[in-house]
């Protein structure tokens, strides 16, 4: 059974729900570490460990997002040349 038009906009305002039905519709396997704060409204991640095609149902949904309260991304790679980066941004 298909959502309605209203309950569709509220799994596209939530990150999590939206990420699992690009996933889904992608016919693609939603990635641990992407769920793994789901119940914290926060996403953290190394973007090291995504692959390209991993990337955009991930950016899709975060483009659409109204829930999440910490989205951090950080990198090894950059760690190891020496730039010790590490970006997050706080929403309240």
């Amino acid at each position: 059974m298909k959502p309605t038009i209203k309950g569709r906009r509220t799994i596209m305002r939530q990150f999590h729900l939206c990420y699992n039905d690009l996933c889904k519709r992608q016919s693609v396997m939603p990635l641990a570490a992407v769920m793994a704060h789901q119940k914290k409204n926060m996403l953290r991640l190394s973007g090291d460990r995504l692959t390209y095609e991993e990337w955009v149902p991930v950016l899709h949904a975060l483009s659409l997002d109204n829930s999440l309260h910490f989205i951090g991304v950080h990198s090894t790679h950059a760690a190891k040349t020496g730039n010790s980066v590490y970006a997050h941004y706080a929403y309240t």
